[in-house]
């Protein structure tokens, strides 16, 4: 049930943070408002995820998840009641915050009850993660072009009730089989804070996760208005460019949870972002929209198995303290979703950059992630034969 809850949770906030993106245009207001609100869908996302981390390690994590699906549901009830963009900007405050616990706290969960198997696990969990990503998108525009008389209001008011029902499940249900780790606190002696001084330690994967971040919400967040704005696609059909990137993903994180045990970390990273650059400079330097959904769909291919795969080697290398560990890493995720979307609405503006160039820059993240793949490789090895087992 544990599992199943996890699982649920994530599908849930892939589906519910798609809503905001596919409804840009509704919406209203400027470039500038619009990355002000994305902006503040993740501005608590990075201190949420940490504090999350080390309240889960002594508390527990179903009661962080909890609380976190909660303040996700009051963000989509705030937003239903009140149809004005400066409220829902404010409302989405409470996004981040639930959004940064509910990511770490899953991920944390479930690397705990698959120790020896992180990132066929995560790559799994993440697969569920594509779905709903891939999905939300693409019912919400069936939904809106069969003229079903649905409106924006009621689909934040069915968001609301998905996660309170989910944080219900989390505080009420306890199982027998509660693992000890999610019961006992972490000791002082095995908390990771130490280590964040050791070059193999947390900071390089924080900065490989911060750029690969970076690169795939910076692309994700802004595609419905690139393919409404720069790829002539109806305001109806746009919000099908996300979900051919999250199908790509989707398809991806297939692949790497089946190869795991065959494929080394070094090989499935480099590989992955070799393809990503490669999709990302498709994506947006060709005009005809056949051939720029082709290259969103490999930028989704490539991007997939990066996230499960650099968590999974956190999850091995500061297992006593996953919570925490795992927390302070999603966190510096956290901090690139929040700021790339502010930078994406001030330099998409018409007068600037324009969106296409702004996201063809993003492929500048992607391409300096080698480096520092490079060197967390490096630093921390993993033996060949936990590798066999992941």
């Amino acid at each position: 049930m544990t599992v199943a809850l996890c699982l649920a949770a994530i599908l849930a906030i892939a589906l519910c943070a798609q809503v905001f993106p596919s409804f840009l245009t509704r919406i209203g207001g400027t470039a500038g408002e619009q990355g002000l609100l994305l902006f503040s869908m993740f501005l608590l996302y990075p201190a949420s995820s940490l504090a999350a981390g080390v309240a889960a390690d002594r508390v527990g994590k179903r009661a962080v998840l909890g609380a976190g699906l909660a303040c996700l549901a009051a963000t989509f009830a705030l937003s239903a009641a009140v149809p004005d963009i400066r409220v829902r900007t404010l409302a989405v405050l409470l996004f981040g915050l639930g959004e940064g616990a509910v990511e770490s706290q899953t991920t944390a969960l479930l690397s705990d009850l698959s120790p020896e198997r992180e990132r066929s696990v995560l790559n799994w969990s993440q697969l569920l993660f594509s779905a709903g990503a891939a999905g939300g998108p693409f019912l919400l525009a069936l939904l809106f072009s069969l003229r079903t008389g649905a409106t924006l209001a009621a689909v934040l008011w069915a968001c609301a009730a998905m996660c309170a029902v989910l944080a219900a499940g989390f505080l009420l249900f306890r199982p027998r089989g509660t693992t000890a780790r999610e019961r006992a606190p972490v000791r002082r002696a095995d908390r990771p804070a130490r280590r964040l001084q050791v070059p193999s330690g947390l900071a390089v994967l924080a900065v490989a996760l911060f750029l690969y971040v970076a690169a795939e919400m910076g692309t994700a967040s802004w595609l419905a208005k690139y393919g409404e704005l720069d790829l002539g696609l109806s305001q109806e059909l746009a919000p099908v460019c996300i979900s051919v990137f999250w199908a790509g993903l989707s398809a991806s994180r297939i692949l790497a949870a089946s190869l795991s045990a065959r494929v080394p970390d070094g090989p499935l990273l480099y590989g992955s972002l070799a393809l990503s650059l490669v999709g990302q400079v498709v994506s947006f330097t060709v005009r005809q929209p056949a051939a720029a959904l082709a290259g969103i769909a490999v930028t989704g291919i490539g991007m997939g198995a990066v996230w499960p795969t650099l968590v999974a080697m956190a999850g091995r290398r500061y297992r006593q303290a996953s919570g925490t560990a795992i927390g302070a890493l999603v966190a510096s995720g956290g901090v690139a979703v929040a700021l790339i979307q502010l930078a994406v609405g001030w330099l998409s503006a018409p007068q600037r950059l324009g969106l296409r160039a702004t996201l063809l820059g993003l492929a500048a993240f992607s391409a300096a992630n080698f480096l520092v793949v490079r060197r967390a490789l490096a630093a921390h090895p993993i033996p060949a034969a936990k590798r066999s087992v992941s």
